[in-house]
């Protein structure tokens, strides 16, 4: 939805890149910021609560991805996280797994409801992949 903002609302050159450049991986980051100070789309509206478990999984995110769940000295340092071992495997709980997903999809929710306040959907698509959806399960 981020590439569609750049698609639809005219602005700079410079403005379009820094927008297209932008990660979600941090919550706490620069681009959650600027989507809301830029166009009022709130990705942590109902999830003050959860910001430091999302900040620390986020954390995680990247030493799973780039480490193969090895915790290394930046995400020690980074995190602070005192009960990591450099060099040893992180674990991760079901519990955990459920609060990140759950979190996630509040912020994926609350990026597409505000986007919607800009761009309101275009209905025929919508009622077009129903009725195709509907004749596929008839079948």
């Amino acid at each position: 939805m981020a590439v569609q903002i750049t698609k639809r609302i005219p602005m700079k050159p410079r403005r379009k890149a820094d927008l297209q450049r932008l990660v979600f991986h941090d919550v706490e980051s620069q681009v959650i910021a600027s989507m809301k100070s830029m166009f009022d789309i709130d990705m942590l509206r109902g999830v003050s609560d959860d910001l430091p478990f999302l900040k620390k999984m986020m954390h995680r995110r990247h030493v799973f991805e780039h480490n193969a769940g090895v915790a290394d000295a930046r995400y020690i340092r980074e995190r602070g996280d005192t009960d990591a071992r450099e060099g040893v495997l992180i674990r991760e709980t079901q519990a955990n797994a459920h609060r990140l997903i759950n979190g996630l999809t509040r912020m994926a929710e609350n990026f597409e409801a505000d986007f919607h306040e800009i761009f309101q959907p275009t209905e025929w698509p919508i009622n077009h992949h129903r009725e195709a959806q509907e004749r596929s399960r008839r079948r």
